[in-house]
């Protein structure tokens, strides 16, 4: 299968809506390994706002296969305020289950590390299993400090 083509495109306030119907999708795809429950037909995610109101600190991506096709999400917090040695954590990540098994989730996220230099912080359940293999591949390259979180292993 030859590659699709990558574009990581900022979020702005135009996107903010498809940003957030991927990163429902995304909620509902890991609800189960996180145990999150739906509340009023959504998955609440308090720091959503936050990616538009404080744009400083916070960076929303978009990551399209061609303009206006939307293949996954990529949500990043700087750590100046946190107590790290770490300068982004990768707050969220995902690609649609469409696009998996071509590569996009790897040069995505390379492509993220490389438009924010620096040392970068990951949290990853062992529990949710589609990510281990694409997060540990790349924790050598890019990662100073990841956590596999404690509820993982039951």
């Amino acid at each position: 299968m030859s590659q699709r083509d990558l574009t990581l495109k900022p979020a702005t306030v135009i996107g903010r809506n498809t940003l957030w119907c991927l990163l429902q999708t995304y909620l509902d795809e890991i609800a189960p390994s996180y145990n999150l429950a739906r509340q009023a037909d959504v998955y609440p995610y308090p720091w959503f706002n936050a990616y538009f109101e404080n744009a400083a600190d916070r960076h929303p991506f978009l990551i399209e296969t061609e303009p206006g096709q939307p293949a996954g999400l990529i949500l990043v917090e700087d750590c100046s305020t946190r107590d790290t040695q770490a300068n982004h954590r990768l707050a969220e990540f995902f690609v649609m289950p469409s696009f998996r098994g071509q590569g996009l989730a790897q040069r995505a996220a390379t492509e993220v590390f490389t438009l924010l230099p620096g040392a970068w912080e990951l949290d990853y359940s062992r529990r949710y299993k589609p990510a281990i293999a694409l997060w540990e591949s790349l924790l050598a390259r890019h990662i100073i400090r990841s956590e596999n979180l404690g509820i993982d292993e039951t």
